[in-house]
């Protein structure tokens, strides 16, 4: 009942104006006492996708047209407190988490300092990656300049965005390499890939 409740409540929030949606959601960080989707925690179905399911997304490495070996680039939109940001850099990918609120990103930078210890790296062979947060609107290009290669990733992991982006403006954009044509979805314990068919390289 409780979830139905705050679904609702937030539906109503950004009911209206879509133009004032990023408006919205800082509006809800600065208050900071309305944040349902917070559960102070990584998705459970993100750790198991890591953990579980490489044959979904091979490793966290991958080559350029050169023979370079380098990390794969994940951006979180709405990466909320940067949980799944901690999470993938902990698994060897350099991570970039993504939100529109200031608040936002400072409440990022607090949960690395204070819990940046509950993340470990999953592999020693492998290492970490870099965490990244940035300040930004997932539609448009600005904060593109703080990721290497014009902004392109190799992974894209969404549990915001697509689920409170009116019609039709989710949209991959140009933001995949072309060798990982894919987007990850998680829902609870299922684990989805979308986008082309092309699997991820391992």
């Amino acid at each position: 009942m409780a979830l139905q409740e705050d679904r609702a409540r937030l539906m109503a929030h950004f009911a209206g104006d879509i133009s004032k949606h990023q408006n919205q959601w800082s509006d809800l960080w600065d208050k900071g006492d309305f944040l349902p989707w917070d559960r102070g925690m990584p998705n459970p179905a993100l750790i198991d996708a890591l953990t579980d399911r490489r044959d979904l997304l091979g490793t966290c490495f991958v080559e350029d047209d050169f023979g370079n070996k380098r990390r794969k680039r994940a951006l979180v939109p709405g990466c909320g407190k940067g949980y799944d940001v901690l999470l993938l850099a902990s698994f060897g990918y350099d991570s970039f988490g993504l939100e529109v609120s200031e608040t936002a990103v400072k409440r990022c930078y607090e949960e690395q300092e204070a819990n940046g210890h509950k993340y470990p790296v999953s592999d020693q062979d492998l290492g970490a990656g870099a965490v990244n947060f940035m300040l930004g609107d997932f539609f448009g290009t600005d904060w593109m300049i703080n990721i290497e290669g014009d902004g392109k990733v190799d992974l894209i992991y969404d549990y915001t965005v697509g689920k409170f982006s009116l019609n039709g403006r989710w949209q991959l954009r140009h933001l995949l390499e072309a060798k990982a044509l894919e987007i990850l979805r998680l829902t609870k314990k299922m684990a989805v890939s979308l986008g082309s068919s092309t699997k991820f390289p391992s």
